[in-house]
């Protein structure tokens, strides 16, 4: 069914993400209300986490490196539905974690929430480098080292960036 990069405008990936949209746009109003409370917060957040874990669990082959889901290439694992409930789920908890950061008075984390623009621009190159470099093998374990260790060495770009070209950033500062 994958064809590659040959649809318009990538209409087979835009009519999956379509989903995410409409119930995004759906809810958003009753999410928000609901992450306002911390204790909910909290709870929303647990409960995501345990169904991505599931979910993930079930869908992806981590021992073969194309086995991830991916909307881009229409490879949504051996139980399709569960894409859409991981993603859902991925973005319940990432919501309850940036809200509950939010509160959050600590420096460092204030940076990298400026920042993310940064990790994101930086991290599929060092990615690549690192994983180039040492050989690693493509475990869970390993990409979340990896990805903590470019979370690191994009921390000095990131105060860099906000001290001398914090356009970069937004104009945002800590």
């Amino acid at each position: 069914m994958y064809l590659g990069d040959v649809l318009p405008f990538r209409l087979d990936s835009s009519l999956v993400g379509f989903i995410f949209f409409t119930i995004g746009n759906l809810f958003k109003n009753k999410i928000i209300r609901v992450l306002t409370n911390t204790q909910y917060t909290r709870c929303v957040s647990v409960v995501a986490a345990i169904i991505l874990i599931v979910s993930a669990y079930i869908n992806l082959d981590l021992s073969d490196r194309n086995g991830a889901c991916s909307i881009d290439a229409m490879r949504y694992g051996p139980i399709p539905p569960l894409f859409i409930v991981s993603g859902i789920s991925g973005s319940l908890l990432t919501l309850g974690l940036c809200s509950l950061f939010s509160k959050s008075k600590n420096k460092s984390l204030i940076h990298l929430s400026n920042g993310t623009i940064i990790i994101l621009g930086f991290h599929w190159l060092m990615y690549v480098l690192i994983f180039s470099q040492f050989k690693l093998p493509s475990y869970l374990w390993a990409n979340l080292i990896v990805s903590f260790v470019i979370l690191l060495m994009c921390y000095p770009i990131i105060i860099m960036a906000e001290r001398y070209c914090p356009l970069l950033l937004g104009n945002r500062k800590a």
